[in-house]
């Protein structure tokens, strides 16, 4: 276990909030796709998200850092917004605001190199294949 700088405590937890809140989203979003392909392709991308929690909780830990821990603020219910093609229009924005929040972290000198890997490799690729995922999705509306 090494112990991280504060900004680097906050650059993580920041990024779990913003997992943990577009797993939310999506699992919200996929109520509103019950029984359709749409819906198991929203089920897979909420798992990821899910996934990538996970993964950024256990770098906070082995930081010796403690992980943020409430669940979600509650995201207003998606479903009721509007129709299907703004509530997939929505997760792909909250794609891309992911994929921005992590290209930043990069920028950030002081997260470990192992951290700058795990969103390299992991994180980023991920959020790029949601970003598609979405584009496709919304052709077929």
């Amino acid at each position: 276990m090494t112990c991280a700088t504060e900004t680097t405590i906050e650059t993580l937890n920041v990024l779990l909030r913003g997992e943990l809140s577009a797993a939310e989203e999506y699992r919200q979003a996929e109520t509103e796709f019950h029984g359709q392909f749409v819906a198991l392709e929203l089920l897979r991308l909420y798992a990821d998200h899910l996934h990538a929690a996970n993964l950024l909780r256990e770098q906070l830990t082995k930081h010796g850092a403690r992980p943020f821990e409430r669940g979600p603020a509650r995201t207003q219910n998606m479903a009721s917004t509007g129709s299907a093609i703004d509530l997939l229009q929505n997760l792909k924005e909250r794609e891309q605001q992911a994929f921005d929040d992590y290209e930043s972290a990069l920028d950030n000198p002081e997260l470990p190199r192992e951290c700058h890997a795990l969103i390299r490799k992991t994180l980023l690729p991920r959020c790029r294949d949601h970003l598609a995922r979405l584009a496709d999705l919304l052709n077929r509306q």
